[in-house]
């Protein structure tokens, strides 16, 4: 399977699995490392985006991004996303040389700040309840709020929102709805992002730290069926189960 693994660094300290661990410069980078040598995208958020976390302001964020930004940066041999919804933070990174703004919620100035650079977009649906027709009006919304604000069409990633689209029931639907979305979407890039998520506590009933296992059948069942990129905490157990895949298909 061709999927790419797109692995998650959190440097907040409130994100919903692994919050505060990587907040530190020096364990971020180092997790940084680990991640680097499993995934073909890193992805650094540096505010947590979890159900009733607390809002961080931009500035707040590139205080947080600034010194991992530019350490790995000028040697990163991998491209890097950087997972805001503020159009000043992506400006900050865009500039300091970051490939990707992973947007959960994606809007007019953040599409004119990856326009300008020629940067990579990754758009989410919302609020869909999982239901395709839903998926689709979402996702062509905000197709046409990149390209109206310059972003090219071959920079579009689209995202079908998992966790941000009305609970397990609704994450669960749009799962088994993949195939048909990327039926829909054959141009464009398609990202799942359920890795540890709370979907998969309430079908196995078990808290986050357990739930690497649901979070691989999910990575392995998605990349099967249309996903073209996986977001995974766990890149490493990702990496390897994908090869698993690919050894028994040849």
């Amino acid at each position: 399977m061709n999927a790419k693994i797109m692995g998650i660094l959190n440097v907040t300290p409130d994100s919903f699995f692994d919050g505060g661990k990587y907040a530190n410069v020096d364990a971020a980078l180092k997790q940084f490392g680990e991640l680097k040598k499993y995934s073909d995208i890193v992805d650094i958020g540096a505010e947590s985006t979890r159900p009733g976390a607390t809002p961080v302001s931009a500035e707040e964020e590139i205080i947080r991004l600034e010194p991992i930004l530019k350490s790995i940066l000028p040697e990163k041999n991998i491209e890097i996303s950087i997972d805001t919804y503020h159009a000043k933070t992506a400006e900050f990174a865009l500039k300091n040389g970051a490939d990707i703004i992973n947007s959960v919620d994606f809007d007019e100035e953040t599409a004119k700040v990856v326009a300008k650079y020629g940067a990579k977009a990754v758009v989410m649906a919302r609020d869909t309840g999982g239901k395709l027709e839903n998926t689709v009006i979402a996702l062509n919304n905000l197709i046409n709020l990149a390209k109206k604000n310059g972003v090219e069409e071959k920079n579009i990633i689209l995202d079908a929102g998992i966790g941000f689209i009305g609970g397990a029931s609704a994450d669960l639907l749009a799962l088994k709805n993949l195939p048909k979305l990327k039926e829909q979407y054959k141009d464009f890039p398609v990202l799942i992002g359920a890795s540890r998520k709370s979907f998969i506590g309430k079908v196995l009933n078990i808290e986050k730290n357990e739930r690497m296992a649901g979070s691989l059948a999910t990575h392995l069942y998605a990349a099967k069926n249309g996903a073209d990129i996986v977001r995974a905490h766990d890149a490493k157990e990702t990496k390897e189960a994908l090869m698993i895949i690919d050894a028994i298909e040849g």
